[in-house]
């Protein structure tokens, strides 16, 4: 058994083992007789379902949100919905992309100097045009994407889906936070995600009504071990707590860590891959450094478990230096195609939703230039508190 049937037997071990297990779970769910989540919310994979309403308790879980929130204004907050999602922002698919870009280019270019030739020309014209074609399409969802619109002032949520716009009562919403296990060729993960459910329709097909829902993923987060619907929880409660308090009640993005969805400025590229060089460069060539860093992994993990961890930090160090060196072209490729490829048209709907306050342009995250311009945080948070004379 040559090792590609190895690597196909493990792939499909490893997807029976998981759909089992999901299975197993999922009907351990259906027999705790929780009556008020349907079941069609559950699948082999989904087995992790809560039913959220804004009515309900605090659920135990920091409010936070990330590369999920689009921009935040006085009364609008605009949520990225799940569709398109992975196609767009740093480190997405379409990120990834040009990033591959970026090292098939230089290695065909090192490649065409090294024999220079009509065949070598055409070898490294066709690699530099057959890729970006063949990866085009992660382009598209990224830029087609439309918000979830929270009115704080009608206490609606608007969305466009199937061509139609949704509009539901915040105060009525139900939603649901789902958790389950995803597959892939690396393996199998958690990953969840929050659905708002914007109303029923009659399927005449199935003979049955159905949900009209949209979903948003999970919160990327470094605080504690929580669960994969837990994560999606998060983005609930961020939500809930601006249509309930206010964007002046809300967290600092600063504060857990905001990843940045798209860059302003060509020197932040420089700023953000070019420290993380310095500071890799730093760790070996400062030797007071090195020596204080050496000793705290001895410390922290034994002999052995020093060595193993010294090997481990010093492949990864060597690691963070190439790639940073290919990951500032491709934010500068990244940033110029925000800028050149048009976002889509928002419909008629979304717009009179928001008053017209945004039309999608500038679609790079609320810390960006033009949402802060938009909306000034620090200064309704400043508002939001009581002055020293009011507290006394």
């Amino acid at each position: 058994m040559n090792g590609k049937m190895l690597l196909y037997l493990f792939l499909i071990i490893n997807i029976v083992v998981v759909l089992v297990m999901g299975l197993m779970r999922a009907r351990a769910h259906k027999k705790k007789g929780e009556q008020s989540i349907p079941e069609e919310q559950y699948n082999v994979l989904i087995t992790d379902v809560n039913a959220l309403r804004p009515s309900d308790p605090p659920l135990g879980v920091p409010a936070e949100a990330n590369t999920n929130i689009m921009r935040v204004t006085e009364d609008y907050l605009f949520v990225r919905m799940a569709s398109g999602s992975l196609y767009g922002g740093r480190f997405s698919m379409s990120w990834w992309a040009v990033f591959l870009t970026v090292i098939i280019l230089l290695i065909s270019s090192v490649l065409l100097v090294e024999e220079w030739s009509m065949r070598g020309l055409r070898e490294f014209l066709s690699f530099n045009l057959l890729w970006p074609a063949a990866s085009f399409w992660m382009f598209i969802g990224w830029r087609r994407q439309l918000p979830i619109i929270f009115n704080r002032k009608a206490r609606t949520v608007t969305c466009w889906l199937w061509g139609k716009p949704y509009t539901q009562n915040w105060d009525e919403m139900t939603a649901y936070s789902k958790g389950g296990i995803v597959v892939g060729p690396g393996g199998s993960g958690s990953e969840g995600h929050l659905r708002l459910v914007m109303g029923h329709h009659f399927n005449p097909k199935k003979k049955k009504m159905e949900e009209i829902s949209v979903s948003v993923y999970e919160t990327r987060t470094n605080k504690g071990n929580y669960s994969a619907s837990e994560r999606a929880e998060m983005i609930w409660e961020y939500i809930r707590l601006y249509m309930e308090k206010g964007p002046a009640a809300l967290p600092p993005f600063n504060d857990f860590g905001y990843i940045e969805y798209g860059l302003d400025h060509a020197r932040e590229a420089f700023t953000l891959w070019g420290g993380i060089i310095k500071i890799t460069l730093g760790l070996f060539f400062s030797p007071k450094q090195i020596v204080k860093n050496i000793w705290s992994l001895f410390r922290d993990h034994g002999f052995f478990g020093g060595i193993f961890s010294l090997f481990f930090f010093t492949i990864l160090s060597l690691m963070a230096i190439p790639h940073s060196l290919l990951s500032i072209p491709t934010e500068l490729f990244y940033m110029a195609l925000d800028r050149i490829l048009p976002h889509r048209k928002w419909p008629k709907e979304l717009l009179e939703a928001c008053n017209y306050v945004w039309d999608g342009s500038n679609d790079r995250g609320p810390l960006s230039e033009p949402a802060r311009k938009a909306f000034d945080f620090n200064a309704a948070r400043a508002a939001a508190q009581p002055s020293p004379e009011t507290a006394d």
